[in-house]
């Protein structure tokens, strides 16, 4: 929380946007001192050996003034360290929206993935109260199973 006394905050909980809950990830974009944006770096993780996707609602927790919006981005960090830009949206107040990212040529390797808040392009960080609602990973696809039974 608040490196360097810039203001940008970062933490995990129940985030409410239009008075609907979500465990998720809060940021705040710095704003003392000028502005930017926070971003947190998952730990690694190995992706599912199959076509998947990253997913997340965003929006901007309940209770602030009124915001210009938040740019919302998903970076992924290969194992030879290159940085792939994969999806952005901008997040509202009062609505949760979708963010979903195409994971699939990465299947099966272990990747990092960054996640940021940016004040976007007006630069204004008033009440950019970024929420990142039940982030996951998910196969695109069911899996079939083939359940074979005892003979008797």
């Amino acid at each position: 929380p608040d490196p360097g006394g810039t203001g940008a905050l970062y933490y995990t909980g129940d985030l409410p946007v239009g008075g609907v809950s979500k465990k998720g990830i809060f940021m705040h974009p710095p704003y003392t001192g000028g502005v930017g944006y926070t971003w947190a770096e998952l730990r690694a993780i190995t992706l599912p050996n199959a076509p998947c996707l990253f997913h997340s609602w965003i929006g901007i927790r309940d209770g602030g003034n009124p915001s210009d919006g938040v740019l919302f981005r998903v970076e992924l960090i290969d194992q030879q360290g290159k940085v792939h830009r994969l999806v952005e949206g901008t997040g509202i107040q009062g609505t949760w929206r979708e963010l979903t990212a195409d994971l699939s040529s990465f299947a099966g390797q272990t990747v990092r993935l960054r996640l940021i808040a940016d004040v976007g392009p007006n630069d204004d960080s008033t009440a950019d109260w970024a929420s990142w609602g039940e982030p996951s990973i998910k196969v695109k696809a069911p899996v079939r199973t083939l359940q074979v039974a005892e003979a008797r």
